[in-house]
């Protein structure tokens, strides 16, 4: 037990290095654009960005604290700041390349803090990972895939509200060509609700074969 534990851990930490230096060596080639984050364009990006807020601020609550787990080059910060700016929140962007974070802490005031790391270090109402999970280091969308669920359980942990991601979607789980890891959206439902709680899936027709997955804190 003790030996697989410690296989998965090495594991982890492989693929999260290979990330870092994937996107360390993008942003210093692109910038602070979708391209150094794999974003096809900015629409897409905005597309995804649009859906987590919308949830995230329908209840109209204030005060609320934002976690952005793989937060890039802050473009999530940037939106909430152009399209909620009226609204009272508190941003903590978490991301594994630290050329991004060295980018980011230009940002930081008391209420915008940026971490290096995988997973939230502080208690939020809502943590968002938007693409954080499409780029896959590996050929075995089972490796990958169960990746996912440590990043997730670690974060779900660390989640007041509700935990917000989205994949890429098909009929059959696999990484393409690309690297690009593609989940079935139903397997992906049912494994989120056993493991976590109540999932529901947010879509936009500019996003095709793209979902957004809530998993909610069920109330006691």
């Amino acid at each position: 037990m003790t030996l697989m534990l410690n296989f998965g851990i090495r594991k982890e930490t492989n693929f999260e290095k290979h990330i870092a230096s994937t996107y360390d060596k993008r942003f210093k080639k692109f910038g602070p654009k979708p391209e150094a984050s794999m974003w096809f364009c900015k629409l897409r990006q905005n597309a995804r960005f649009a859906l987590a807020a919308n949830h995230i601020f329908k209840n109209q609550s204030s005060g609320l604290i934002i976690a952005d787990v793989g937060c890039g080059y802050g473009a999530f910060l940037n939106y909430l700041d152009v399209k909620y700016s009226s609204r009272n929140f508190y941003y903590n962007g978490y991301d594994i390349s630290e050329q991004v974070i060295e980018y980011c802490k230009k940002f930081n005031s008391t209420k915008v803090q940026f971490y290096s790391g995988s997973s939230p270090i502080f208690l939020s109402d809502f943590v968002v990972m938007s693409g954080t999970y499409n780029f896959a280091p590996t050929r075995s969308a089972v490796n990958w895939e169960n990746y996912v669920f440590s990043s997730l359980s670690k974060s779900w942990k660390r989640t007041k509200s509700a935990l917000i991601f989205n994949l890429m979607v098909a009929s059959e789980t696999h990484i393409s060509d690309g690297s690009i890891f593609y989940a079935n959206l139903e397997t992906m439902k049912q494994k989120c609700a056993s493991k976590f709680g109540k999932v529901s899936v947010l879509s936009n027709h500019i996003l095709k074969n793209e979902a957004t997955f809530v998993i909610e804190r069920m109330e006691t």
